[in-house]
């Protein structure tokens, strides 16, 4: 999220690196839903299920999973 300029710092408030990776599927206080939404995805993608798979095939029902698990945790990208 540093690198597109939506934040300053490097660091989540959790102290781990922020990227979109942890974003969706490695923040600590999200695990539950971010382990619902790793599962529905790769039940839409081929395996291994990566964020480059989920970036350079966007399907509709990916990105409609993707949006709504944003609106769920109030995230703005």
């Amino acid at each position: 999220l540093h690198k597109i300029g939506i934040t300053d710092n490097l660091k989540c408030e959790c102290g781990e690196k922020e990227d979109i990776v942890h974003l969706l599927f490695t923040y600590p206080n999200r695990l539950q839903s971010s382990t619902t939404l790793y599962f529905n995805l790769s039940k839409n993608l081929s395996n291994p299920l990566s964020i480059e798979n989920i970036l350079t095939n966007p399907t509709a029902h990916t990105s409609r999973l993707i949006y709504y698990y944003l609106l769920e945790h109030n995230l703005k990208i």
